[in-house]
Formats: C-alpha cells, structure tokens, sequence
C-alpha cells in the first residue's frame, strides 16, 4: 500500500494523507482519481517508487507499475491508500496488429540489406525475449515494437537487462504513440526506416543518435 501516486496526465504527485492532497489548486482531484478504472486510462496513477526509477517490489512481482486509490480502515480510521493494479492488460487487436507488422517490417528491411535477424530471439538464460533482433558487422540491435503502455522505469529496466543478459545487445524501441513514457528514456524512433549516419565505431549509440535509424546502417556505411 502507498500514500502516494503520480498522476500521469498533470504530472504532479498526490499525497493521500493530506485533505487537500496536496494540491489545492485541484478542487475535484479526490473525485477524479477514485473512480472506477473502468472509467478512467489505467496509466493514469503511476508509484512513485517506479516513477522515480526505483526498484518497486511490487511490480517485480508481477504487479503493474499502474495504481488504483480506495478506502483501507487503518487503526480505526477511513483512510485513502494506493494499490498496483494486477497484469490484466491484453493487447487490444489493434496492438497486436500494428506489433506484428512493425516486427516484420523491420525483419524484412534488415534481411533485404543482408543483415542477419532472428524473430522473438531468446537470451541464454530465456529471461530476455526481443521482437527482432538485427546482427551487422559493427553491432548486435534489439528492435522492440511497443503499442500498448509501458513506463519509462520498466523501458530503463528492460533496456539495460537486455545488454547485461543478452550480451550487450543495444536496444532501439519503435512506437507510433507520440505520448509514450519510452520516448527519451532509451534509443527510441518513431519508424524504422529514415535515414541516419553510421554507428561510430566502438561507441555507445545515444537515443539522439538511433533517432530515426536504418538497420543496415549497422554495417558502417552510410546510405542516402
């Protein structure tokens, strides 16, 4: 239980245990973040714990970074407290569709231009699963289609579990939802297939850098 959420769509933290929750300038606050979340975005409380890039046990556990406020009686009294909601999320068909053409598109663009791809391409230890995974002569580029909502915590998370289990794959995200917590916080783009510089040699490619980047860019040479 937590005493306090982020709120996505303002971008302001809420503090339950304060009647005015710690913002006053928001008269119908309480009312709008207890409603049933049926009627409401599911991403639209946050932990803090998660949100600030900590390691929010209840996530890791299988729960969602995503929060729901109720009623909870503690030592007598009625108080608001925060909940993860659980991992019921299932890609809607329009997600699975846009998921599974992105993926092709980029396998299909990486092998046209001799790049070697595997699809839902596993690590050794099978913890670590990429949609496409793109191997050059300068790197090895772990495509990832995302559609339906993340957090940027858990992109960080998957992001560096990737390079440290799946030997230093660079991950690069691809999503279509300009919103998205992923954007800016790793190697993003927008769509696969707009033209950027070669890799430096050696270096740590930036989300500046991957910014729009072909997967046939990884053999070192420039094309137009």
């Amino acid at each position: 239980m937590a005493n306090g959420v982020f709120h996505t769509r303002y971008g302001i933290e809420i503090n339950l245990h304060r009647k005015d929750l710690a913002n006053p300038d928001r008269e119908h606050l309480l009312e709008e973040i207890t409603q049933p979340v049926g009627r409401r975005a599911r991403d639209l409380l946050q932990c803090l714990e998660d949100r600030n890039g900590g390691e929010c046990q209840c996530a890791l556990d299988g729960k969602t970074p995503w929060m729901f406020v109720r009623r909870q009686r503690r030592s007598g009294q009625l108080v608001w407290e925060a909940a993860h909601l659980p991992l019921t999320h299932v890609a809607t068909s329009q997600e699975s569709d846009k998921h599974k053409a992105m993926r092709e598109r980029i396998a299909r663009t990486a092998t046209r231009h001799g790049l070697d791809v595997q699809t839902e391409a596993r690590s050794e230890d099978g913890r670590v699963v990429t949609d496409v995974l793109v191997t050059g002569a300068g790197a090895r580029v772990g495509w990832e289609a995302q559609y339906s909502p993340i957090t940027a915590n858990t992109v960080r998370r998957r992001s560096a579990r990737a390079r440290a289990r799946a030997r230093g794959i660079a991950p690069l995200w691809v999503t279509g939802d300009a919103t998205s917590q992923l954007i800016d916080s790793a190697p993003w783009t927008p769509r696969p297939y707009t033209h950027c510089g070669a890799m430096p040699g050696g270096s740590e490619p930036r989300a500046s850098y991957w910014h729009a980047c072909r997967p046939w860019d990884l053999r070192g040479v420039p094309r137009p």
